[in-house]
């Protein structure tokens, strides 16, 4: 609490709970846009489904890049930093974005999410060899417990079907893990040129126009959409993709990548509370606690990160990055 200068007390939030605060919003606007992307799954081929929502991101962020906001195209810094976007377009926009919508497609939505959380996992993994970002034991020790948490989940063994599914959503798992570090990456170059906006524009822009243009060369007609069907693709389109992306690379630049992975773990707890009325998907007790043992771990994972998030600065964090 911080006394203004009339004597009445104004609340001043630190920008590190603004992060936290936005992404665990997103996270749970997120959560319902997937459980009904499931309910429309069952209803769309899973292809028309795909290429319309990348097709509608990109819509909405290039109306909302150079229309709204009226930015203009960074063309030196698309030419200094090229590869690093198409790199990130496809990793998110392309493999990512057909690996998640196919095992969902597959999956029982709650069973996608408890999988698609162990990105943090992957980030911390990856954040070592290629950030220079070093867990300590206790983070270490979160995440093997968040990993034995599979064990419990997965009580019995699924059949061929969700194998392939699991599989398939497991590279994707590596793709947005991949994603978390490039962005964070560029977002700490100071000389970056790019913003958060930009920065999302560019990917998306990148890595969604194979999809869009097969789409238009092979899917039209369109067979006939609701407005419901509709809705939960515009709304999974700006959510999950176009604003999603903007204010998670947004969060990269005050908070480590694995850490926002972490945050966005929640996902699970919003997915399956949504699910039960929803979808009338069933959750076992068994399922439940392996969510309970692997968000234990993911909460422990992030001791280290909330206790020097008072005592580092930006600059510190982009000046070990660099």
């Amino acid at each position: 609490v911080l006394w203004s200068a009339g004597g009445s007390p104004a609340f001043k939030m630190s920008q590190h709970l603004k992060v936290v605060l936005m992404v665990l919003s997103l996270v749970m606007v997120g959560s319902l846009s997937s459980v009904w992307a499931k309910m429309v799954l069952d209803q769309l081929p899973m292809f028309t489904f795909l290429w319309l929502m990348v097709g509608s991101a990109l819509v909405i962020l290039l109306v909302y890049t150079f229309v709204i906001r009226r930015k203009k195209l960074p063309v030196a810094v698309l030419k200094r930093h090229g590869w690093k976007l198409l790199l990130i377009g496809l990793a998110f926009c392309f493999f990512y974005r057909v690996t998640f919508v196919y095992a969902l497609s597959k999956l029982p939505v709650t069973t996608h999410a408890y999988v698609i959380n162990f990105t943090g996992l992957v980030t911390m993994a990856l954040s070592v060899i290629m950030l220079k970002e070093h867990p300590s034991r206790s983070q270490w020790a979160g995440g093997v417990l968040a990993l034995s948490g599979v064990f419990v989940y997965f009580n019995e063994l699924p059949d061929f079907t969700e194998v392939l599914a699991l599989s398939v959503l497991c590279f994707g798992v590596l793709c947005l893990a991949l994603t978390n570090i490039w962005i964070r990456q560029l977002s700490a170059q100071e000389d970056s040129g790019l913003s958060s906006t930009m920065l999302a524009t560019s990917t998306i822009v990148l890595g969604s126009l194979p999809l869009v243009l097969f789409g238009l060369a092979t899917d039209l007609p369109l067979i006939k959409i609701t407005l419901f069907q509709w809705f939960v693709i515009v709304l999974n389109a700006s959510v999950v993709l176009a604003f999603g992306l903007i204010i998670w690379s947004y969060a990269l630049r005050t908070i480590r990548s694995y850490e926002a992975s972490v945050l966005a773990s929640s996902g699970v707890i919003f997915v399956a509370l949504f699910s039960v009325p929803i979808l009338g998907e069933a959750i076992e007790w068994f399922e439940w606690c392996g969510i309970v043992i692997m968000l234990a771990g993911l909460i422990l994972m992030q001791k280290k990160a909330k206790a020097k998030a008072k005592k580092e600065k930006e600059k510190e964090v982009i000046n070990e990055i660099v």
